[in-house]
């Protein structure tokens, strides 16, 4: 039998080798697990910086100047622009918010979310005394459920006195047992505010008006009540 003959010197060269190569693996394991680090680190600064930036722009931003149209005798829109400060709403301006404001509270679409929607955006305009006014009306002559349908037609809007304008207009009511539609006239003393527009009202009133206080009644020689019961005072 031949004795087997077992080269230590190789056995331990061999052991050696195979530690340079695994500390070689862990070595190159350890600089890509602290390159990906550093990179995240990087990537992260930047975006708190980008962030930083944006804040400060942000705070430093001035407040955007109210959108605004221009609008001709007819209610056409004229030209796009941005209100300033000192902005003041031409007569044609006034006008169409006046119209807007009487169509939204004095009409009575067939549609109920409509009806709602347009007195929601009726209150938004109004100060203290015209919004109390306008609850107090409301309370004593709407109808809250199935109104017939009533449509308003404007007659002409004019400047009085200062803060003052004077609203005529028709409301036909149809009525429910299929008669001929009823026609009455009507008049509303309303005054007008303007404020500085505020960046905060951009959507909802971008020219800064705002209805103090109003008074509206049947023409003279007409019947003092309407079909649908809006009448005031």
């Amino acid at each position: 039998m031949v004795p087997l003959i077992v080269n230590t010197e190789a056995a331990t060269d061999l052991k050696i080798f195979s530690s340079y190569l695994l500390l070689q693996q862990k070595h190159k394991q350890a600089e890509r697990e602290a390159r990906a680090w550093r990179r995240a680190a990087v990537g992260i600064g930047a975006i708190a910086l980008v962030a930083v930036a944006g804040l400060a722009a942000s705070v430093n931003r001035p407040p955007p100047k109210p959108l605004i149209t221009r609008v001709d005798a007819d209610g056409s829109v004229a030209v796009l622009g941005r209100a300033t400060a000192d902005y003041t709403a031409a007569a044609p301006e006034i006008e169409h918010f006046l119209k807007t404001w009487i169509l939204w509270v004095r009409a009575v679409p067939a549609d109920a979310s409509r009806r709602e929607q347009n007195l929601a955006s009726a209150m938004r305009v109004l100060r203290p005394r015209a919004l109390s006014r306008l609850k107090g009306w409301l309370a004593q002559y709407r109808r809250p459920h199935d109104p017939p349908p009533l449509t308003v037609e404007i007659i002409s809007i004019t400047a009085e006195s200062g803060e003052r304008y004077e609203i005529r207009w028709n409301e036909v009511a149809s009525d429910p047992q299929g008669a001929d539609p009823l026609t009455l006239r009507w008049t509303a003393e309303v005054n007008v505010q303007q404020v500085a527009p505020a960046h905060d009202v951009d959507l909802t009133n971008p020219l800064g008006l705002y209805i103090t206080d109003f008074r509206w009644m049947p023409s003279s020689g007409m019947p003092a009540g309407s079909p649908s019961s809006h009448q005031f005072e």
